[in-house]
C-alpha cells in the first residue's frame, strides 16, 4: 500500500490512523504469566523507545505486562556532590574529572537557580562501586574549600532518626532545647487526643521549625496518622511568597489546613465556633517576639480572648537555634528568607534587614545575605517597621 492509498484509507476509515506505525516498529503483544493474550492492542516498540496509550488505565495495564522487556543485569552505582557555586565557577574541575575517567564514569551537572541550598548538583554514575568512589574523592579534593554542601534531598524520610542525629552532632545548648521542645510535643498528644490539637502556622522560619518538629514527634508516636491540623490566619497584603510557601507545605507535611481572616483574635474565634473540638494550638512563639517574655509552655489565652490552650514548645529557642534546626535538616522554607529578610510580617510593614546589606563588588548594585547569615540575634527585626 502506497502513501496515498494509506491516505484514502485513513480518510474514508479514521479509525486506521492508529494503526499507522513506522515501518521498523516491532509490536510487543500484552501477555499474562501464563502467555494468554490479554490485549488485542500492542505497544509499539521502535528500537528503544516504546510508545504506551494516552489513556491513563491502558497505559498501567501495558507497562505491567511488559515491565520484563525494561529489566537487565547491568548494575550502575551512583551519587551525587551539591555545590554552592555556580556551574560556570566549577566548569573546568569538571571538565577535567571527564578526561581523568573517560570510559569510566558519567558526570552531570544541573544549575538550580535560586535554590535555598545548593547553586549547582553534580551527578556521578558508574559501573563499578570503586571507579564512583575515586571519583567522589577526586571531586571533594579538587574542588574549592567549602564548596561543598550538605542538601538531603529527601528530609521526610526517617525524619525522626534524622533528628536524633543533628540533635547529637549540636552543642549541648541546642541538645537540650530541641530534647525540651520534643518533650512539651510529646507532653501535648498525651493531654490532648490528635484531633484536639492544631498547629499555628504562617510559614514564617518558626512556624516552620514548629511545624516539622510536630510532624517528626506525631509521626513516630502514631502510626497509620490522621492528618495534622494546621490554622493559617491570614492578615492584611501578606506577601505572596509566603503564601505560595504555605500550600507548599500542606502536600509536604500532609496538612489539614484552615485558612481564615485576621486579625488573630478574630481569626481564632472563628477557628473555634466552626472547629469547637479543638483544645490546644501548637505556637511558633518565642520569648524574644514582642509581648512574649512571660510566656509558659503550657498557658491558656487570655480571659478576653477565645478561651484555647497555648503550647509553646520552642519558647526558649533564640534565632540561631532556628536557622541551626532547619538548615541543618535541608528544610525547604520561604524564599523571602534568602532575600535579606529576617522577621516577616505583612508588605506594608517589612523589608530586607539593613544589617545583611552590602553592595556587589562588581556590579555595585545594593544586595542583601540570607537571613541565615546574620549573626547577632538581637538584630532580627530592623526589617519592621
Amino acid at each position: 500500500m502506497n502513501a496515498e492509498e494509506v491516505k484514502n484509507l485513513v480518510s474514508e476509515f479514521p479509525v486506521f490512523k492508529m494503526a499507522l506505525l513506522p515501518e521498523s516498529t516491532q509490536p510487543q503483544f500484552l501477555r499474562n504469566e501464563s502467555g494468554e493474550l490479554v490485549s488485542k492492542f500492542p505497544i509499539a516498540q521502535v528500537h528503544n523507545v516504546f510508545v504506551f496509550p494516552g489513556i491513563p488505565q491502558y497505559l498501567k495495564k501495558g507497562f505491567l505486562n511488559i515491565e520484563h522487556l525494561f529489566k537487565n543485569d547491568n548494575i550502575f552505582h551512583a551519587t551525587q556532590i551539591f555545590c554552592q557555586l555556580d556551574e560556570v565557577s566549577i566548569a573546568g574541575i569538571l571538565n577535567r574529572a571527564v578526561v581523568q575517567f573517560f570510559g569510566r564514569i558519567i558526570f552531570g551537572s544541573y544549575p538550580k537557580i535560586d535554590h535555598s541550598y545548593y547553586a549547582t548538583k553534580v551527578t556521578l554514575e558508574a559501573k563499578t562501586e570503586k571507579d564512583m568512589q575515586e571519583g567522589h574523592a577526586y571531586l571533594m579534593k579538587n574542588l574549592p574549600e567549602n564548596a561543598v554542601v550538605h542538601f538531603d534531598t529527601n528530609p521526610f524520610e526517617d525524619a525522626w532518626d534524622k533528628l536524633q542525629k543533628i540533635i547529637e552532632l549540636q552543642d549541648l545548648h541546642f541538645q537540650k532545647l530541641v530534647k525540651n521542645s520534643i518533650e512539651i510535643m510529646e507532653d501535648c498528644f498525651s493531654r490532648y487526643k490528635p484531633e484536639e490539637v492544631c498547629i499555628s502556622f504562617n510559614g514564617g522560619k518558626d512556624c516552620t521549625a514548629l511545624l516539622h518538629l510536630a510532624y517528626v514527634v506525631y509521626h513516630h508516636h502514631y502510626s497509620n496518622c490522621p492528618e495534622l491540623q494546621a490554622i493559617y490566619i491570614r492578615n492584611k497584603e501578606p506577601f505572596k511568597e509566603m503564601e505560595n510557601f504555605i500550600q507548599e507545605s500542606v502536600p509536604r507535611y500532609n496538612l489539614k489546613l484552615w485558612t481564615v481572616s485576621g486579625p488573630i483574635k478574630v481569626g481564632l474565634a472563628t477557628i473555634l465556633e466552626s472547629h469547637p473540638h479543638i483544645k490546644a494550638v501548637l505556637m511558633g512563639t518565642r520569648k524574644t517576639d514582642p509581648f512574649s517574655q512571660h510566656l509558659k509552655f503550657f498557658q491558656m489565652t487570655d480571659s478576653d480572648w477565645p478561651q484555647v490552650m497555648r503550647v509553646n514548645p520552642i519558647l526558649d529557642w533564640n534565632y540561631n537555634i532556628i536557622w541551626t534546626f532547619l538548615r541543618k535538616l535541608s528544610l525547604p522554607y520561604c524564599g523571602l528568607y534568602d532575600k535579606g529578610f529576617t522577621s516577616i510580617g505583612n508588605r506594608s510593614n517589612t523589608e530586607p534587614n539593613p544589617a545583611l546589606s552590602y553592595y556587589d563588588p562588581v556590579t555595585s548594585e545594593l544586595k542583601f545575605m540570607p537571613a541565615y547569615a546574620l549573626t547577632n540575634g538581637d538584630e532580627e527585626r530592623r526589617g519592621r517597621l
